[in-house]
């Protein structure tokens, strides 16, 4: 007979046996029995965690109780964007009887959207029941992001000639050393180094997108463009080498490209603004709120705690030393820069167009000036409030 003219039925015990397991039968052919309820739920062993290069967490392999005619066939692994159970599947494990210890999942994550990942495992039976979703996690995991934060860190520096460009992040030509600053409230650094590149035109601009590697623990470069090593991307830029500076495993350490030029003749230099993106924000005699009242720039520590429109939230000290420039004076000498951005409305207004009724004057500014990076994946949290009861955006992207 044609298998496609098969039938499937529930056997029906007599009234006297009605008590009895339900039996499969396709054509009247007991296949198998079916268990009155699901198997139990796998056992969370080790819970979900972040790593370098995505998440992990172990389960136990389900040991069925006394009585339960349950037989385990394999498990599912199923992930979601949200903390709410979907039937996204990812993976699939044999149930395996012989195995001695947990089984351990590892998920890598390389797409930088800025996403958190939630975890859930089940048990399968033989005969397709599944049960219930078991969390591989209490909540939100600490850096389970689709893209590792932004570390700010301090200055970087060139030197150049006609043909090549040198960055400094060591102290030396006003660069300053890089400690490497994570959500999680751990440090790496500060590292401190140097590196050339040479094949370059004359007279022309490059731009150039360092990270922070966690696999090798080495501060990169976003490959593929010109020169020796080939680090110098074209003056435009692109998203995508953004992107390719944000990947999981990767801290960028500008926000874009860093701009470096190389002259006609002779030699030149600047600074690629590092952590700020290339410019500085205040004088070190603004005050902002922090919980209990107002403190100065120049009297934070590294990472201090700000008070603004959405609570109190970890700030990291941005600070960039021989900054020149003109700046505004918004009142008792306290500067800011041209372009930093304040809050007006739902929109955020560069200082030149907020200010200038409220400005003194114009002044030419060389020293030390400050920013702040808050600590945080939301940007409604990404901002601080002034003595005078501006709102500032800090140096994450708009």
């Amino acid at each position: 007979m044609d298998d496609d003219l098969l039938i499937s039925r529930k056997l029906q015990w007599p009234k006297p046996f009605q008590n009895q397991l339900p039996v499969l039968v396709k054509n009247n052919v007991q296949l198998a029995s079916k268990p009155a309820s699901p198997p139990p739920s796998p056992t969370i062993e080790q819970k979900l965690t972040g790593t370098p290069t995505g998440f992990q967490f172990s389960f136990d392999q389900v040991t069925l109780p006394t009585g339960a005619t349950n037989v385990i066939s394999s498990y599912r692994v199923y992930r979601n964007t949200q903390n709410v159970f979907n039937r996204n599947l990812v993976h699939t494990f044999t149930h395996d009887p012989t195995h001695v210890g947990a089984i351990v999942f590892t998920d890598v994550i390389t797409a930088a959207d800025g996403s958190n990942y939630y975890y859930w495992v089940t048990s399968v039976d033989t005969t397709g029941q599944e049960s219930t979703p078991q969390a591989a996690q209490c909540g939100t995991v600490a850096g389970s992001a689709g893209s590792t934060p932004f570390s700010t860190t301090g200055s970087f520096a060139y030197t150049s000639t006609s043909t090549s460009i040198t960055w400094y992040w060591d102290g030396t030509n006003g660069s300053s050393t890089l400690p490497i600053y994570r959500a999680d409230g751990t440090v790496t650094g500060p590292l401190s180094g140097n590196q050339a590149i040479t094949g370059l035109s004359p007279s022309t601009t490059y731009k150039f997108y360092p990270y922070y590697d966690e696999v090798t623990k080495t501060l990169l470069w976003v490959a593929g463009g010109s020169g020796t090593p080939a680090y110098a991307q074209p003056s435009a830029g692109s998203s995508v080498l953004v992107q390719s500076q944000n990947l999981r495993n990767r801290i960028p350490l500008s926000i874009g490209g860093m701009s470096a030029s190389t002259p006609a003749s002779g030699s030149g230099g600047g600074t690629g603004g590092g952590g700020g993106g290339g410019g500085g924000c205040f004088t070190g005699n603004v005050k902002i709120k922090i919980p209990g009242g107002y403190k100065r720039f120049d009297e934070l520590p590294d990472i201090c705690e700000i008070y603004n429109l959405t609570g109190v939230h970890k700030a990291l000290l941005v600070v960039h030393e021989d900054y020149t420039d003109d700046m505004i004076d918004m009142h008792d000498e306290e500067l800011v820069t041209f372009s930093h951005r304040f809050k007006r409305d739902e929109d955020w207004i560069p200082a030149d167009d907020l200010l200038p009724t409220r400005c003194a004057r114009i002044r030419e500014w060389k020293g030390t000036v400050y920013n702040l990076h808050i600590l945080s994946d939301n940007p409604e949290d990404h901002h601080y409030i002034l003595e005078s009861g501006l709102v500032a955006h800090n140096v994450n992207k708009l």
